[in-house]
């Protein structure tokens, strides 16, 4: 599949509009239009809902999930490789609201700058971040649940001690 042409679905489902992907990428409302009819004719299958905003299929859903895992592995060749003016790369990853407001967007921060990597935050309950993960919406989730996702590892990040106040 043509890189161009999922990188502007990818972009589509994020930024929301044609306006906003083209000048992200440089190029003409038209031309993101024409990328991603492009992808849905090869496909066979509508990939975008167009609207105001732009939302995804369930397939395109899956393919921004996939353009997003080739990103991530390209990111981790020597930066020798990487393309001049390669746009950062975005890790998806799902976490709670508890943790984001305590110990999470420090630590994510911290993370950003040293890897240089982007990160995008679905935030939604601890019970349910892992199902995000087997959906491929994300690429790592702060999750409740001790067992691995499949084609996953989990790392011990720590404990939160709750404290009821009244």
């Amino acid at each position: 599949m043509d890189v161009g042409r999922l990188r502007a679905l990818r972009e589509l489902s994020v930024r929301k509009t044609m306006a906003a992907v083209a000048e992200a990428l440089y190029v003409s409302p038209s031309a993101v239009s024409q990328r991603v009819r492009g992808l849905e004719e090869r496909l066979g299958a509508v990939l975008i809902l167009r609207g105001q905003p732009c939302q995804p299929t369930e397939l395109g859903q899956r393919l921004c999930a996939h353009i997003a895992a080739v990103r991530l592995l390209e990111a981790n060749l020597a930066p020798q490789v990487q393309p001049a003016g390669a746009l950062p790369v975005t890790l998806k990853i799902a976490a709670n609201s508890d943790s984001l407001a305590s110990w999470l967007a420090p630590a994510l921060v911290d993370f950003a700058q040293r890897s240089g990597l982007l990160v995008e935050l679905v935030v939604d309950d601890e019970a349910h971040t892992a199902d995000r993960l087997r959906s491929g919406e994300v690429v790592a989730a702060i999750t409740s649940d001790s067992r691995p996702v499949q084609g996953c590892r989990t790392t011990r990040l720590g404990a939160l001690r709750y404290l009821a106040c009244a």
